[in-house]
């Protein structure tokens, strides 16, 4: 077994070779592999396309939706995420899927940074419990879930009614959840310290 002194001046030794071959052949390895990256990604997102104009024809046929960039999502996503967003005229639909799971949010045209989960706001709308969402099990799931709602959905989310969603959310799933995670918090630390 070696010695840590001899451990060291080893990896001295080497360490330089190292780094410059990783200098010289580090690029060259991340343009080779982002071209392979970027193929998976576009595959992943063609093909969750595919399943949400299949699931979800309403969206396109009866209210004219159409899919938009999702400019704000770094391509490549990480892992094996893909990401599809569609415009409805007054409000956005953002598909994630990835690692298993599946995932829809929605946005006003007018702030389209401003990501609310669908099976939260469906729960507002049919004024079910809104701290428990429904889980999605899958696209054909989200149809049958929004197709019955997509007239309150546009309308919730104009400019004259979203801040009071919004209000709606935050007084009664956010500010909420917030509070039992807090409470969750305190017990911890009085555990684990004794606070």
């Amino acid at each position: 077994m070696m010695s840590r002194k001899a451990a060291a001046c080893l990896v001295a030794m080497v360490r330089p070779s190292l780094v410059l071959l990783r200098f010289m052949f580090g690029p060259i390895l991340t343009l080779a592999f982002s071209g392979i990256n970027n193929r998976i990604a576009r595959k992943d997102e063609d093909c969750l396309l595919q399943d949400v104009q299949g699931s979800l024809s309403f969206l396109f046929e009866e209210y004219g939706g159409r899919v938009i960039p999702s400019d704000d999502v770094p391509f490549p996503p990480g892992f094996d995420y893909a990401f599809v967003t569609v415009s409805l005229g007054g409000f956005l639909l953002r598909f994630v899927r990835g690692r298993g799971e599946l995932g829809v949010c929605l946005a006003p045209e007018f702030a389209r940074s401003d990501w609310q989960e669908l099976p939260i706001v469906l729960n507002v709308i049919m004024k079910k419990d809104g701290t428990q969402p429904g889980e999605i099990q899958d696209l054909w799931d989200v149809a049958r879930e929004l197709r019955p709602h997509m007239r309150d959905l546009i309308a919730l989310f104009s400019p004259l009614q979203f801040t009071a969603l919004k209000c709606k959310l935050e007084d009664e799933v956010y500010a909420p959840a917030r509070t039992a995670t807090e409470k969750m918090e305190s017990r911890i630390n009085r555990r684990l310290y004794g606070r």
